[in-house]
């Protein structure tokens, strides 16, 4: 649904619009009206619509000036210029200032019908960039203005829910993160921090409970969902869109509260406290008496204990992290090496790829290991031979369901000493590098045969969900499979 707002000098025509809007394009809808352009400036900052159309002769302003007001300080906002046959000319000079189109006095109920459809595709693609961009910065913190949310969120009423698959997304290597967010005429909003997470925000009027806990059931059963394991936040109780603000934030803390490695949970909210976890800093204390032993067969077993007793408390993942990072400054200050960033970077790996306890334990004992080492044979393997080596496999296996665990395996390595072969000779993550090549080979797939339907392409590439190989998709390239395919055929 799109808001709009009419201005014109004459209430009649004001009111005429306001009917065939309201009575012939159910896509939209009139938030309010003004009779000149000073009093129209004053709404459209008010409601931000999505839409204003105009007269372009009003006193004080006309419409061109008023449409070059509202772009100056609201770009995205788009506007229907309104025109008499003599000012034609001038009407079609005012789509260079941004004014989508015009339409022509007297109104004709139905051109203007087709013109508000003619330009939904625009305003859908408008309305989905801010979404992203609001729940972008929720997800990192920011504060949005209540206007803003509802703009963004035109329903009365929403359900929502986040999904992640393992650790936490990573926070000091950012630009490792692909964003994925739903396309722009999906009726449930998606949006991810990566390609980890999914935070599900659903109209009331499209699924309302139990369907919308059926939906996230089934979409836990979907193939991105089936390696690791994964924590589930649901709100319990539908919410108005002045709440989805607050219900977000808590959605973010939960999930970024509650992770814990290895256990796969699903968590519904009823406005209850989070729980937090009190200890004793015993463990690290007996932890850094060790280390100061400078017996690595002492520090890898006690670790593992300490590991294992943290996995049978169910401690969170940031909990753990906190104290995993204290036990390796206390490594680095003991043996005086200084404290380098890529080992910061592999300790970050460690948590965001490991499926259970027992990986994430075997990962941070190769980061601590590799950080105390002072022999260089350590870190002395033919690198470049073993990452083309490693290339050539995914791309031989491109269409099986590849995990950085898998490769590991395959090539008897460890977690962190793959996560750093990427970082340094591809300079992106594992996984960006993975879902790049996939995109690419889906793209040389299109070309090279038109008649493949998008499903077809994306379990070709290693996707058994078309819709997630959709998003995915377009956030790597900006362009849906689908148009991407019909440009292909157009060729």
């Amino acid at each position: 649904m799109f808001n709009v707002i009419v201005v014109d000098d004459e209430p009649t025509a004001v009111d005429y619009i306001c009917t065939i809007i309201e009575t012939k394009c159910s896509k939209f809808r009139v938030v309010d009206t003004a009779n000149n352009a000073k009093d129209g400036l004053e709404k459209v900052y008010q409601h931000r619509p999505d839409l204003v159309i105009t007269d372009i002769k009003m006193p004080i302003m006309n419409g061109i000036d008023f449409v070059k007001k509202i772009k100056e300080k609201l770009p995205d906002i788009h506007a229907i210029i309104v025109s008499g046959y003599q000012d034609f000319e001038y009407a079609k000079g005012a789509i260079q200032l941004g004014a989508l189109d015009y339409v022509l006095k007297p109104i004709n109920p139905t051109l203007l019908t087709n013109t508000l459809d003619s330009i939904a595709p625009k305003l859908n693609v408008t309305l989905a960039y801010n979404r992203n961009s609001l729940l972008r910065s929720i997800s990192k913190g920011g504060s949005v203005s209540e206007s803003e949310v509802q703009r963004c969120f035109p329903d009365n009423k929403y359900y929502a829910a986040i999904i992640r698959k393992n650790g936490l997304p990573r926070r000091f290597s950012n630009n490792s993160n692909l964003e994925i967010y739903s396309n722009e005429d999906e009726m449930i909003f998606l949006y991810g921090r990566d390609e980890m997470e999914s935070l599900y925000i659903c109209p009331e009027e499209i699924l309302a409970l139990p369907k919308f806990k059926d939906f996230i059931n089934r979409t836990l059963k979907k193939g991105q969902y089936q390696e690791g394991y994964t924590t589930s936040i649901i709100v319990s109780k539908s919410f108005e869109t002045k709440e989805l603000f607050q219900v977000v934030k808590s959605l973010y803390k939960n999930l970024d509260s509650r992770i814990v490695i290895g256990c796969t949970q699903t968590i519904i909210l009823d406005g209850g406290e989070i729980d937090v976890i009190h200890s004793s800093l015993e463990d690290i204390r007996r932890m850094e008496y060790i280390i100061r032993k400078e017996r690595w067969d002492l520090i890898k077993a006690e670790f593992i204990g300490l590991m294992s007793k943290w996995a049978k408390e169910k401690c969170p993942q940031l909990w753990i992290e906190r104290f995993v990072r204290q036990i390796f400054y206390s490594l680095q200050a003991h043996y005086k090496n200084s404290i380098v960033d890529e080992y910061e970077f592999m300790l970050e790996d460690a948590f965001y790829y490991a499926a259970s306890i027992e990986e994430l334990t075997e990962s941070l004992l190769d980061v601590f290991h590799q950080s105390i080492r002072t022999d260089i044979s350590y870190s002395l393997r033919d690198t470049k031979n073993l990452l083309e080596s490693i290339k050539e496999y995914l791309n031989k296996h491109i269409s099986e369901m590849i995990t950085l665990q898998s490769v590991c395996k395959v090539f008897g390595i460890t977690q962190p000493y793959l996560s750093k072969l990427f970082r340094e000779y591809e300079e992106k993550s594992f996984n960006n590098y993975l879902t790049t090549i996939r995109i690419n080979y889906a793209k040389k797939l299109m070309s090279e045969n038109k008649e493949f339907f998008v499903k077809d392409i994306a379990a070709m590439v290693g996707y058994n969900d078309q819709f997630y190989f959709s998003r995915v998709f377009c956030s790597v390239t900006g362009s849906r499979p689908s148009t991407y395919a019909e440009m292909q055929r157009e060729d």
